[in-house]
């Protein structure tokens, strides 16, 4: 079975009311993907919908965030969310700052951060708040690797 890829729609949380928090029926695992590259963001969620899983996308911190706050709130439309995979640099917000509100919140979602800018104090930060940290360039099958092993540690598998 082949993953999903879509594409979130851009929701404005003062004129657009989000729709009815609903289960979905058991499915493929989703991850959100939060990266502003475009052609990044489009390798990773190709690869990782070829894997089997619907893979959510922000094209940026403000998305990202947006996203979140609404799976904080329960008001994700999509279902839960078993990983995380975001680029650490964006517009608006950084990768980490989101992962440690995210843990303030009491989410404990996996995350993936991948980072063109690696550093010592990124890399503690990251092992801090529970996340895994990629250092751009790296080899997708490693990504892709990692993401099953969280799955798998989590109980989840692809399908």
């Amino acid at each position: 079975m082949r993953g999903t890829l879509d594409t979130l729609p851009d929701y404005d949380p003062e004129t657009t009311l989000p729709p009815p928090y609903a289960a979905l029926p058991p499915g493929p695992a989703q991850v959100l993907l939060a990266e502003d590259d475009p052609a990044m963001r489009e390798l990773v969620a190709v690869a990782l919908a070829g894997d089997g899983y619907r893979v959510l996308e922000a094209a940026d911190g403000l998305a990202f965030a947006t996203r979140l706050s609404q799976l904080i709130f329960s008001e994700w439309p999509e279902g839960p969310i078993d990983v995380i995979v975001s680029d650490l640099r964006m517009p608006t917000f950084n990768g980490l700052d989101i992962v440690a509100a995210l843990r303030d919140a009491g989410v404990q979602t996996p995350v993936v951060l991948m980072t063109a800018f690696p550093s010592d104090e990124t890399r503690e930060r990251a092992r801090e708040l529970g996340a895994v940290l990629f250092d751009k360039p790296f080899e997708l099958d490693d990504l892709r690797a990692c993401v099953t092993r969280l799955l798998q540690a989590k109980g989840g598998a692809p399908h």
